[in-house]
């Protein structure tokens, strides 16, 4: 499941799914001190993690999609401190997708 393409329905249901297995293997302890305890992260979170990985495999010109990132900026920000150029789009579809996704999100965590 590509995590910008859930509803919030979609995600408080798969949420859900998981704080009833948690608490079918720890009966005795609540949703967010298991979370705590064994080092389990929400599944938001695992899935934001998941887009970040993906958008930083691409970054690197070996991988297959890299001709898909927007063209790298020309001139340092220094207050915003950019690698591609934002691209101007209409609809939140594309805002969405596994590309820009991570361009509009996780630019600024690239160690270029």
């Amino acid at each position: 499941v590509w995590h910008p393409g859930l509803t919030k329905y979609q995600t408080q249901k798969l949420e859900l799914i998981q704080k009833r297995a948690i608490r079918i293997a720890y009966p005795n302890i609540s949703y967010e001190d298991a979370l705590g305890t064994y080092t389990i992260s929400t599944l938001h979170d695992r899935r934001e993690h998941l887009c970040k990985e993906f958008f930083l495999k691409i970054c690197k010109p070996e991988h297959k999609l890299h001709q898909l990132l927007p063209t790298k900026c020309k001139v340092k920000h220094l207050r915003h401190a950019r690698t591609y150029n934002l691209p101007r789009v209409k609809t939140n579809r594309l805002k969405n997708s596994p590309v820009y996704y991570g361009v509009f999100n996780f630019q600024n965590s690239i160690g270029i």
